[in-house]
């Protein structure tokens, strides 16, 4: 529900927590190859997170929607909303599974960096999560998401931002993709079709005459001799996987 505070407005994220391992490293290790690095740093993170607090820094009433452990990771992710100021009221702590942890390699000759991430209490998102937080999304002058928890999580925020007036650039897509669960399968379908029209044009209107090569530096575009039996086994390929998936 849109609030007439403008110049505070009301900021909910639904997002991650991930406590971000980062080693530094000239070059990023071999299979089976241990590396000596150059330096280490840990760091809070998660997109989530990170706009949870962006948004109370620029001025937001700023409250966060996720899952945290109740590891001294989580701990540390609570600290940091009380130092912040940002409403950590709704976040929900699991004891079986721990803070969202990424494991980040930093090549420092040129930034470039592999990421892997554990998610962990962030899969805890889910439809029920929001379900029992709904108030918070209601009040909401604008919701924020990432898309990096559950899909059904997402879909639900979305749809109860988009019913209740709270500003969400993401809920026309994701409510738009939930409308139409078999836009793939559509797609899937029309690439056969393509390929039958192809293969049926090959048929009615062969070439009459073969591709001279004229000069050598040219491109051949002499068709293939095995197009036919190829187009055929792309769409037994593709129909099947539309069979097994659907």
């Amino acid at each position: 529900m849109m609030s007439d505070n403008s110049i505070n407005p009301r900021v909910t994220t639904l997002g991650s927590f991930m406590m971000d391992l980062v080693a530094y490293t000239p070059r990023r290790p071999k299979s089976g190859e241990t590396l000596r690095g150059e330096s280490f740093a840990i760091a809070l993170g998660g997109k989530g997170f990170n706009q949870a607090i962006s948004a109370g820094r620029a001025g937001a009433q700023s409250a966060m929607l996720g899952n945290l452990g109740t590891d001294g990771f989580g701990d540390d992710f609570m600290k940091a909303f009380g130092d912040e100021g940002v409403n950590s009221a709704d976040i929900e702590r699991s004891a079986d599974l721990g803070t969202g942890v990424g494991h980040i390699s930093v090549q420092t000759s040129d930034g470039d960096n592999s990421i892997i991430i554990i998610p962990q209490s962030n899969d805890l998102g889910d439809a029920n999560y929001i379900s029992r937080h709904a108030k918070t999304i209601i009040e909401s002058d604008v919701l924020l998401l990432q898309l990096e928890l559950p899909i059904d999580g997402n879909l639900a925020a979305a749809k109860l931002a988009k019913d209740n007036g709270v500003t969400d650039e993401a809920a026309l897509a994701l409510i738009e993709a939930q409308a139409y669960p078999h836009f793939l399968d559509i797609m899937a379908l029309l690439f056969i079709l393509n390929v039958g029209i192809m293969l049926l044009i090959g048929k009615l209107y062969p070439r009459k005459e073969e591709f001279v090569q004229e000069h050598t530096k040219q491109v051949d575009i002499t068709p293939w001799k095995y197009t036919t039996q190829a187009g055929i086994a792309i769409c037994v390929i593709v129909i099947g996987i539309y069979i097994y998936f659907a």
